[in-house]
């Protein structure tokens, strides 16, 4: 019985671990830290220093959060990750992928776009237009990545 205990107790010190080194801290605190919600002209530059996720955007109740994600140890992502099992649950996989070197930034005007600034070319995007552009993008805490529109008496949702 004991060794079970054991087992157990090194499997949640190794998943704790693990989560700080994908967050380059605590779980908990890199979720607290992200925003909970991204308005028009909102803008995040991408911070190398991050060993493995930086997040960017977090759901209410900071299980999941939307960031910059380092894949196949070079390459850059964005990617909604379940923070406490560290899976990335949805990847935007651009077309062309960044080095994880690469001066990116994540902005929101109307849509989500991620861009390598030191190229001045855009890597992904949600492809909002002007005319369906949302006021807001939001992650639930269902791990829906949303975008919406929020002029009416409920949001409505422009892209997901």
């Amino acid at each position: 019985m004991m060794g079970r205990i054991h087992l157990v107790l090194v499997q949640c010190v190794a998943a704790a671990a693990l989560i700080s080194s994908l967050t380059g801290g605590a779980g908990g605190e890199a979720a607290a830290a992200a925003a909970q919600e991204l308005r028009q002209g909102f803008s995040v530059a991408h911070d190398q220093s991050y060993s493995q996720f930086q997040p960017v955007l977090a759901d209410p109740t900071g299980v999941f959060a939307l960031g910059f994600l380092r894949v196949n140890a070079t390459m850059l992502d964005l990617a909604v990750l379940h923070l406490p099992s560290a899976f990335p649950l949805w990847r935007a996989i651009p077309d062309r992928p960044a080095p994880w070197s690469t001066a990116a930034s994540l902005s929101f005007d109307g849509g989500l776009v991620l861009t390598d600034r030191a190229a001045n070319k855009v890597l992904w995007s949600t492809a909002a237009t002007s005319a369906s552009a949302g006021d807001r993008a939001v992650l639930l805490d269902t791990s829906n990545l949303q975008i919406q529109s929020t002029g009416g008496t409920s949001p409505d949702v422009l892209w997901q």
